[in-house]
Order: structure tokens, then C-alpha cells, then sequence
């Protein structure tokens, strides 16, 4: 009787679901279109992504970028190019101001793919977020940065800790001007609780993008208060 039940009950489970689908049926979150249940992005999107191929890529314009602005050689790695009406653009618009907590997480399994494949990222012992402020944080319900680690580590093999806190509540960076999101950026972080797990570990600072720098190069230099054997940098887009 109780097989019966089980059985019964899983079938008008399964009976729900597919009358789900077929009234409100998946759909790419960016262009709409219909996909399978299970993915985030449909195919067409998917081959519209400018990848960089920066994993396999050592001397690459963010490392470039980032040893000028701290003087540092860091590995770093975005996995495309961000225009504002590409298909970076939509997504990165999606997880921060339509509340698609879903993307940012499709955005790092992405990144975990990528790193998992390249050998110069073997080896890592933990991705640790770039931290929001914790009114920003309430406000938008996540921080993307820490949802997009969640997606990297299902594909690659590595920890998550949130070294770093965020001091003080700065005006949002993508409203800003070269030169005033290094002034926003000047002091922003400190080592939280946890920054002694990283002493002497290999760490990966994760972000949503790389524009300036301004923000990742300020955690990079407060990282290296914490002891980090090396420090490296991923994002999900970096500006051309």
C-alpha cells in the first residue's frame, strides 16, 4: 500500500511538471526564446559570447593592467568581453538590477568550465568574492560576486572563503568616471574574521567585471596584508 502511494504520488508529480513546462515553458533569460528546463542561456545566445581565452593566456591585457596599477605580476583571467548591449552586458545587467540570482550563478559554472580546462589555474585553494556592502547586499537579496564562486565551484575543484569585508558603502562604480572610481575605491576593504585561512594559500579574488581595476586592485593589496602565497584575479567580463 505504501508503494502504491509512493508511486501514485510521484506520478501526479511528474504529471505537474510537464503541464508546467507546456503552460509556462523555460526561456532564455536573455533574448526569451524557449529553452530545455535546464538551461539558463539558449544556443543562439551562447555563440554570440566574445570569449577571451585569457585562462590559457599568461601576460594578458588585465595582467597587464592590474601589474601597473599595483606593481604586482597577477594571474588573471576573464572568461569574455563586456559591451553594454552584448550578451555580457545583458547578463551582468540582469544579476545586479532585474534580481536574476540565477545568471550570476550560470555565469561562474561558466568560469569553473573554463579554469578546470587550463593548467596555469592547477593548484588554487580558495575563491574568495569581492564583498558588497551589507545594505547594498540587503537591498538586492545576494552578492553576485559570491554567487558566481558558488557556480565556479561546481565545476572546479576549490574552497570558497569570504576573506574580505567591505568598510564602507561606496557609490555604485558603473556610474563613475576613470578617475573617480579610484577615489571610490581607496580603502574599501579590510580582512575579515577568516583571513587566516588564507595565510600562505593560493587565492582567486572573484568579480562580476573588470573595468578600471580600481576596485580588484584594492583587494589584491589588502590580500597581501593577510599573507597570501600568491593572489590571482577571474571575472566574469573585463571592458575592451
Amino acid at each position: 500500500m505504501i508503494f502504491f502511494k509512493t508511486t501514485f504520488f510521484a506520478a501526479i508529480k511528474r504529471f505537474f511538471y510537464l503541464v508546467w513546462d507546456f503552460v509556462m515553458p523555460a526561456r532564455c533569460a536573455v533574448c526569451g526564446m524557449v529553452v530545455d528546463g535546464k538551461d539558463v542561456v539558449c544556443e543562439k545566445c551562447l555563440s554570440q559570447v566574445m570569449y577571451t581565452d585569457f585562462a590559457a593566456l599568461p601576460f594578458n591585457p588585465m595582467e597587464q593592467k592590474l601589474h601597473r596599477l599595483t606593481g604586482q605580476n597577477t594571474p588573471a583571467m576573464a572568461l569574455c568581453v563586456y559591451t553594454h548591449d552584448g550578451l555580457a552586458g545583458r547578463v551582468v545587467d540582469a544579476f545586479k538590477y532585474h534580481h536574476r540570482r540565477d545568471m550570476a550563478l550560470w555565469a561562474g559554472e561558466m568560469i569553473g568550465r573554463e579554469l578546470s580546462m587550463a593548467k596555469r589555474w592547477e593548484g588554487y585553494d580558495y575563491v574568495i568574492p569581492i564583498p558588497l556592502h551589507h545594505s547594498r547586499e540587503k537591498e538586492r537579496g545576494y552578492n553576485q560576486a559570491m554567487e558566481i564562486c558558488q557556480g565556479i565551484v561546481h565545476h572546479y575543484h576549490i574552497e570558497i572563503c569570504d576573506a574580505l569585508k567591505r568598510e564602507s558603502r561606496t557609490a555604485a562604480q558603473a556610474r563613475l568616471g576613470r578617475s573617480e572610481r579610484w577615489d571610490n575605491a581607496r580603502g574599501i576593504f579590510r580582512l575579515s574574521d577568516k583571513a587566516h585561512l588564507v595565510k600562505g594559500k593560493r587565492i582567486i579574488i572573484v568579480d562580476d567585471v573588470l573595468t578600471t581595476g580600481a576596485t580588484l586592485s584594492a583587494a589584491l593589496l589588502t590580500l597581501k596584508e593577510a599573507g597570501v602565497a600568491q593572489a590571482s584575479v577571474v571575472t566574469f567580463a573585463t571592458g575592451e
